[in-house]
Formats: C-alpha cells, structure tokens, sequence
C-alpha cells in the first residue's frame, strides 16, 4: 500500500499529455515572435532569417516589445507547473524568469534614456558578416537593407 502511494505521489505528467504539447507550442510561438521582434538578437544567437531587418529603438518597437512581454507572460504563467513535465516546469521557470527581467528592463531601467551605446548597429552588421549560412553576395544585400534604414535609427 505504501509503494503504491508513493508511485502515484511521484508520478510526472506524461510527455505527450495535452498541456505538454500545448506548452512546446507556446514556447515555439515564443521564439518565432521574439526572433522576429528582435532581430540583432536572432543575429546574436546565430539565427540568420532575419539578417536583413533593422530594428528601430522608437517609442513604437519599445510599445510592441512590452506587449510581446506581457502577452507571453501570461501564456507561461497560466501553465500550471504540476501539469508539465519536470523540464517544462524549469523552462517555464526560465521563461517567466526572463520576461519579468524584460519587463524591469523596460519599465524601470529603461537603457534607452541614457545609454547611447544602445544605439549601435555594429554588432548586428558583424554578425551578418560573421554568419556561414549565406554567400557573401546574400550577406552584403542584407547589410544593404539595413543601411537604407539606418537613419531612421539614430
């Protein structure tokens, strides 16, 4: 009796249980948005497909950012741990974790205000550059319409 206590106690939910699919198609939808929304950081981290997109650090892209934190902090948070498996329950951690350090970011520290490093596109440039997925000829057209937008940036 006891053994059988503790089996059911101990039990995970299973790894293909509807809220475990539901959750691995949040966070897809979490990175598609946020690769898109940020694309030197999709640069950043080796994700190239939007090579050619100049983000503009106006009061219009720091409106969609807080939204995206917003909206995704509420899918994650309406995921009840115990219905996830024990690594969802870490990513969803993780995630809500990130997004209320996102949302201090922008509410609080608000770097855009006084840090004029912030307005750099030279790391998303190099990371055009530095990329092994594209020829040269496609590398240098994505810088290209990047630089047709840059003055909007500053």
């Amino acid at each position: 009796m006891i053994l059988l206590f503790f089996l059911v106690a101990c039990q995970t939910p299973s790894q293909n249980s509807k809220n475990n699919v539901q959750f691995e198609a949040a966070v897809k939808d979490y990175f598609d948005e946020m690769w898109e929304l940020n694309p030197q950081y999709a640069i950043a981290m080796g994700n190239h497909k939007y090579d050619d997109r100049l983000q503009i650090p106006d009061d219009q892209t720091r409106s969609a950012k807080r939204k995206f934190i917003l909206k995704f902090k509420k899918i994650f948070s309406d995921f009840k741990p115990a219905s996830l498996s024990v690594h969802q329950q870490t990513d969803r951690e993780l995630l809500l974790n990130s997004l209320s350090f996102s949302l201090w970011s922008h509410d609080i520290f608000r770097s855009h205000e006084w840090n004029p490093s912030s307005y750099n596109i030279g790391p998303s440039i190099d990371g055009v550059l530095q990329g092994k997925d594209k020829t040269d000829e496609e590398k240098l057209r994505s810088i290209a319409k990047k630089l047709d937008k840059s003055e909007k940036y500053y």
